[in-house]
């Protein structure tokens, strides 16, 4: 259905350029037959089967899924994930880059984080707040130590 509605409005433009041609000396018609435009909808990436664990480390485990269409997905590129642990005592963030779900990571300071995560996927980029979980294997706090 779509090409007959594109094939009639060329040929209404076709009728009346050539029926206006008179008017314009050396006026070459030119109606472009055979252009394309690909249009893709798509998904924002997201998370799932997220787990959060603290201690003497902090430990995020989830599952990253883009979406089908996504510019990473079609060229078979990994998406981009980036970490955002932030002190709720200090305010320090400190962000971990990386194309997975998981990771790992020992902050600078003890205390209780919160933990973002960002994810690109070639064109946009998602965030969600995963959790808060509370770290005790860096150095104390803004002055003082952090009672357990």
């Amino acid at each position: 259905m779509d090409a007959y509605i594109g094939v009639s409005i060329v040929r209404d433009l076709y009728q009346q350029f050539a029926k206006d041609f008179g008017k314009y000396s050396g006026m070459t018609l030119r109606i472009p037959f055979c252009d394309t435009i690909s249009v893709y909808a798509q998904n924002l990436a997201s998370v799932s089967n997220v787990t959060i664990s603290g201690g003497t480390t902090i430990k995020v485990n989830s599952s990253i899924q883009m979406d089908q269409y996504s510019k990473f997905q079609m060229s078979g590129q990994a998406p981009v994930v980036k970490f955002h642990f932030r002190n709720d005592i200090s305010g320090l963030t400190q962000i971990i880059e990386g194309n997975s779900g998981n990771i790992v990571f020992s902050p600078t300071y003890n205390g209780p984080y919160l933990i973002t995560i960002e994810i690109f996927d070639g064109t946009f980029t998602s965030t969600k707040e995963l959790g808060s979980v509370f770290y005790r294997g860096g150095q104390p706090c803004c002055g003082g130590d952090v009672p357990l």
